[in-house]
Formats: C-alpha cells, structure tokens, sequence
C-alpha cells in the first residue's frame, strides 16, 4: 500500500487530507511536526509527503530541505498545502525542494493530479 506522510498540526485540516487519501486508497500516516515527520522517514519508507509549511518548532521549509539533503535514492514527492502563498512563499518552497505547492483550501482536481505519480497499493514497508 502506498505510504503518504501528512504533515498538518491543525486537527480539522489533517482529519480532511487523511480522510480524503484514506478514501482513494492511501496508507496515511499522520504527525503534526517537523520533529515527528523526520522520526517516521526514518523508520518507514514514504513515496510523498503532504508537508503544511506553517509549523511549530521547525518549518516545512526547513522540513523539506531536510528530507532532500537526506534522502537515499529517490526522495519521496514533496507536495507543499499551505496558507503560504506569495510569490516568495511560492519560490522558497522550490528552493526548499517542494515538487508542488497548493493553497489551502486546495482544489481536489490539483491535489489528485500530484498524487498522480504515487498510486494506491505502490509497494511502501517499515524500514
């Protein structure tokens, strides 16, 4: 099944991501910080994660760029869904290593053409 990492510390936000990815087919896991989103890379292999950039304690810029520096073989799809979204905000998600960067609320037709690239029953393990 595929593993998707929600990174959302706002509950009724992450209880609508996790469901609406549950519902397609998704394993979700779910963390509310940075912290926690680095512990679960390390032991659980991840094809994307669902990164909000507007965390307590480390940020999703400082997230992604962690996840990119160490990443062994092919890094999971980084897919940014924020509040975030100036110009600024929109280039330093890029420079930070994002693949996408959505909006919240984002539109469903979006957020399903960048989960595109990891489908439902990929192969996703424990490390």
């Amino acid at each position: 099944m595929a593993a998707v990492l929600l990174v959302e510390d706002e509950p009724s936000v992450g209880e609508l991501v996790r469901g609406y990815l549950a519902r397609d087919g998704y394993h979700v896991l779910w963390v509310r910080s940075g912290e926690d989103a680095l512990v679960e890379l390390g032991r659980h292999t991840i094809r994307m994660v669902v990164l909000d950039i507007g965390l307590p304690g480390m940020d999703g810029y400082e997230v992604a760029q962690r996840i990119r520096a160490g990443a062994n073989g092919a890094p999971p799809t980084l897919v940014a869904l924020t509040g975030y979204g100036q110009q600024e905000d929109r280039q330093r998600a890029r420079e930070a290593g994002f693949d996408h960067h959505f909006i919240k609320p984002a539109d469903i037709a979006a957020l399903q053409a960048a989960f595109a690239g990891v489908q439902p029953n990929d192969a996703a393990s424990p490390r």
